[in-house]
């Protein structure tokens, strides 16, 4: 049997002292002494016979087989924490825990619905939601931060071989206007209508705004042509916007779906043209699947998954 030089408390240190840049708080963030930190890493040097960290004034800097060691360290870390995980899945099944991210229109709109459900059934579990932008979420669920993913629109390309992609449903962008414009009540437009009505856009990064302008001109509309009056960075202000004002909007139906119902805002049909974006369940195949999300997974794609998403 190998006797290795360190031990998986030491790498810990060596985790901490990289994340926080210094002894101290390295130290404090341990609940160990600050010495004892130091004493932890000569012995490892003294055993590696090789420099890991050097100290100034400043804080800590790590040497090349300092980043070499922190970069095992990190990976064998994730390993101990993820058999740690499988062992209790074992122990709390079909109870437990799992985090789940979503992009920002589903972790908003579609999530609670799927998680609500989930619940009913499974009222001991308990959920971590993160949201942010598709990307992220992505990235995310790479690094090990999110156990599974409900995201809309396009993965990006360079996750694409990291992750399982599995296809949930299809949900339409549809236009939208308030009472006070002149096409509340019109039963369908024809699409020329877009260049003379005013728009209220989502920003240009977002990946709903994104697949809207690349659907317009698939269909023949240059969204370079129509005429944007504002350009907003979410949702709900948009949907203020278009409350107080003639002006229109593409949105994903499920953020509207209230507004319909109230007839405060109402959805314009434009004839021959139809916007949808797809929506993923993403995985990291890596990495041990919980069986409480394999059971999440498995009622979603069940009872949930639809040629078009109709959950609301």
């Amino acid at each position: 049997m190998i006797n290795y030089p360190f031990t998986i408390r030491n790498l810990k240190i060596l985790q901490a002292v990289a994340e926080y840049g210094n002894f101290t708080e390295a130290a404090q963030n341990l609940y160990v002494s600050q010495p004892a930190i130091s004493s932890q890493i000569r012995e490892l040097e003294r055993l590696l016979q090789m420099k890991l960290i050097e100290r100034n004034k400043t804080g800590s800097r790590f040497t090349e087989a300092g980043y070499i060691l922190l970069y095992y360290a990190n990976q064998i870390l994730a390993l101990c924490e993820e058999a740690c995980r499988a062992i209790d899945d074992l122990q709390t099944y079909p109870h437990g825990s799992f985090t789940i991210g979503g992009s920002q229109t589903i972790g908003i709109n579609i999530l609670p619905t799927l998680l609500t459900s989930f619940q009913f059934y499974y009222p001991e579990t308990h959920v971590n939601v993160h949201i942010d932008a598709t990307w992220h979420i992505c990235w995310n669920l790479t690094g090990g931060d999110l156990d599974i993913a409900i995201v809309g629109g396009v993965i990006p390309k360079t996750l694409e071989n990291k992750v399982q992609i599995i296809p949930f449903g299809l949900e339409d962008i549809v236009l939208i206007t308030s009472k006070k414009n002149k096409y509340y009540y019109s039963p369908i437009v024809e699409k020329h209508m877009l260049y003379d009505v005013r728009l209220i856009c989502l920003e240009k990064q977002s990946s709903i705004q994104r697949h809207v302008v690349q659907k317009l001109e698939m269909a023949g509309i240059l969204f370079s042509d129509l005429i944007v009056d504002l350009e907003v960075n979410s949702v709900e202000s948009l949907k203020n916007f278009l409350l107080k004002s003639d002006k229109v909007a593409f949105l994903s139906i499920s953020s509207v779906m209230t507004e319909l119902r109230s007839g405060e805002l109402c959805w314009i049909p434009i004839k021959s043209l139809r916007i949808q974006r797809p929506i993923w369940i993403v995985t990291n195949p890596y990495r041990y699947r919980l069986r409480i999300v394999e059971l999440f997974l498995r009622m979603c794609l069940a009872h949930f998954s639809s040629p078009t998403i109709q959950i609301f």
